[in-house]
């Protein structure tokens, strides 16, 4: 062999290595969800989990006037929304919304709704926070009822207003503007 041969040979074997590596071409990053969640904020990072959570679902709402046990309305489950009316109510008067509710299996007890009010100008939804009752220990068992009560004034209703309420998923940022407009809903009249 000459000098001129071994450089050759590296050359050779050096070019047939390099031809059998493969380079992979960059590829899109994949995000690991875990990193992903431990980079959020704390405020963020619960609200991402609160989301995740199954929620309570009302079965049915009853209307009651000054506290009497005769529901003035039908099952919550019979029809989309009940209606009420304030408008031949004398100022002492108030209206008790009995809300029933009943968990599915792995749903986890969520004490807050939203007590959507339909008018001719739109949804106005009110915060709703159920009071503890009889049944919040068992709370979280399937098939098992809680009852709420939320009372609503003369003033809730607006002057001589009828209006139709059903439940909803609350919304944090249904809560912070819900005063606003629950106010211009009764100026509006």
């Amino acid at each position: 062999m000459n000098r001129m041969t071994i450089p050759c040979l590296l050359f050779a074997v050096v070019a047939v290595a390099q031809a059998q590596v493969r380079i992979k071409p960059p590829s899109a990053t994949k995000v690991n969800p875990a990193l992903q969640k431990q980079a959020l904020s704390e405020t963020a990072r619960k609200a991402l989990e609160e989301a995740g959570k199954s929620r309570a679902y009302p079965v049915r709402a009853e209307i009651n006037r000054l506290g009497d046990t005769t529901s003035l309305l039908p099952g919550f489950g019979a029809s989309p929304a009940d209606r009420i009316c304030g408008r031949n109510a004398p100022d002492s008067s108030f209206m008790i919304v009995r809300l029933h509710y009943e968990w599915r299996p792995g749903d986890s007890y969520v004490p807050r709704a939203n007590l959507v009010v339909r008018k001719s100008d739109g949804d106005v939804l009110i915060p709703v926070t159920l009071r503890a009752g009889s049944g919040i220990a068992e709370a979280g068992v399937a098939g098992r009822p809680f009852e709420g009560l939320l009372a609503l004034s003369k003033a809730d209703l607006c002057p001589g207003a009828c209006i139709d309420v059903r439940l909803a998923p609350r919304d944090a940022a249904d809560a912070n503007r819900f005063d606003q407009r629950w106010q211009r809903a009764c100026f509006s009249r």
